[in-house]
């Protein structure tokens, strides 16, 4: 009988490691996936505005994003360009920014702005192709959305 008891509990002990190892191995694994997952991510606070234009209320942006290493972000369409038309904001308002956020979202506590504060971009109203005809299609729409005096 002590002689089972000992028996069942080497193969408790056992396979009680072979899971501890096993799960040590998969967070080892999740951890490398996560930090693979987020080298892929935009850096919304290293970018280059390019193009600018105050339509009324709204302000278009060309932006260019770039990888921490300066390249261009991997994911991104049209060489890592994005054309934005944001509501309600000035170019001075564009300045104090250090981040810019291409994403649309509702307004309020974001993971960007818990990180940059108030020095965020609002999101987007309209988000467009980085090249010349998204730029041009960005232009029309403000130019249709604006208030009239």
């Amino acid at each position: 009988m002590a002689a089972q008891r000992e028996l069942s509990e080497a193969r408790a002990n056992r396979l009680a490691s072979k899971l501890a190892a096993e799960t040590e191995s998969h967070e080892a694994h999740i951890r490398r996936l996560e930090k693979e997952l987020a080298a892929l991510r935009a850096d919304i606070s290293s970018y280059e505005i390019i193009d600018v234009e105050e339509i009324g209320n709204h302000l278009v942006l060309k932006v260019k994003y770039f990888h921490p290493d300066k390249r261009v972000q991997p994911g991104c369409t049209f060489e890592g360009v994005k054309v934005m038309v944001f509501k309600d904001v000035t170019m001075k308002d564009a300045l104090m920014w250090r981040a810019i956020d291409p994403h649309f979202s509702e307004p309020g506590i974001t993971k960007y702005s818990l990180e940059f504060g108030d020095k965020v971009s609002p999101s987007p109203v309209a988000r467009f192709p980085g090249n010349d005809e998204g730029w041009e299609d960005a232009i029309c729409f403000a130019k249709r959305v604006m208030p009239t005096t």
